[in-house]
């Protein structure tokens, strides 16, 4: 069984807001800076006696499968990126050739050609910092990269019917109960970023580049799966990608209305899914 540990950060809620930017295919645009200054009294209650972590919401318990070891093989150094595709995610410092790295888990994402060989394996070594493993010498495989999947969503059981109306949006202005509102919540909890503003499913994509975050085709552990099917669309939080990049989903009003589901095994070709945002 896989063992469970927390990650034991807090940080206040006023931490202030921090400005990054992402390099998009050799043009740079402003990510969404992080806003955590206003947490409904609904949080506030549930985050009550929970471990937080940087985003100042609960952190979920992380699966942590088998870990392995690695050493970087670079030039002088290699990127240290925040998922696992250098054009998607910004970097996250770097770690000098020759350091050995304890690795929490494996997934899958971008090909990269390094001094270490061609692969498309990234490895996660802490929070959001990932390492492609064209440059690690790895000397012991780590399990694969899976975040947990529950129902710890503070608005659970709230269906607003007509939805929009009155007191019922959430935190990012969004209708407690639909898919939007929980991978925001998702996407604030786990990612720390901020993803209001995005409108209804069916638009994430076309307004995420607005925002700084990047948009393409390929499912990613903590990407945003985005249908633009039906007169709404969908969103669903991405919890695990598999080697022939077939992935999990977590979700909420599809299974079951305003209820929470995970769906696993999904591609582009199975399921309504045509693109993925890259918070």
């Amino acid at each position: 069984m896989a063992q469970v540990r927390k990650e034991r950060r807090t940080r206040s809620w006023l931490a202030g807001v921090a400005a990054i930017t992402v390099a998009l295919g050799g043009l740079t645009a402003p990510a969404v800076a992080q806003d955590a200054s206003h947490a409904p009294s609904e949080f506030a209650e549930f985050a009550a006696g929970h471990t937080v972590n940087e985003a100042g919401y609960p952190d979920a318990e992380i699966l942590a499968p088998a870990k392995g070891t690695g050493t970087v093989k670079a030039n002088s150094a290699v990127n240290i990126r925040r998922g696992p595709h250098s054009g998607y995610y910004s970097t996250n410092g770097s770690y000098p050739n020759g350091t050995t790295l304890t690795l929490l888990c494996k997934t899958f994402g971008q090909k990269v050609t390094g001094p270490a060989g061609t692969t498309n394996r990234w490895y996660k070594t802490a929070g959001r910092k990932y390492v492609s493993g064209g440059y690690l010498v790895v000397t012991k495989t780590p399990g694969n990269c899976t975040e947990p999947t529950g129902d710890d969503y503070p608005w659970s059981g709230q269906c607003p019917t007509p939805p929009g109306v009155g007191n019922e949006r959430d935190t990012w202005n969004y209708t407690k109960g639909q898919c939007t509102s929980f991978v925001s919540f998702r996407a604030q909890g786990r990612l720390g970023k901020n993803l209001s503003g995005l409108g209804q499913a069916s638009e994430w994509n076309n307004r995420a580049p607005a925002k700084g975050i990047s948009v393409g085709t390929m499912p990613l552990i903590g990407a945003v799966a985005v249908s633009e099917s039906g007169t709404y669309g969908h969103v669903a939080y991405v919890t695990k990608v598999n080697s022939d990049f077939s992935f999990t989903v977590e979700e909420y009003n599809y299974v079951a209305k305003c209820k929470h589901g995970v769906r696993a095994n999904l591609t582009l070709a199975n399921s309504s899914f045509s693109s993925f945002i890259y918070p």
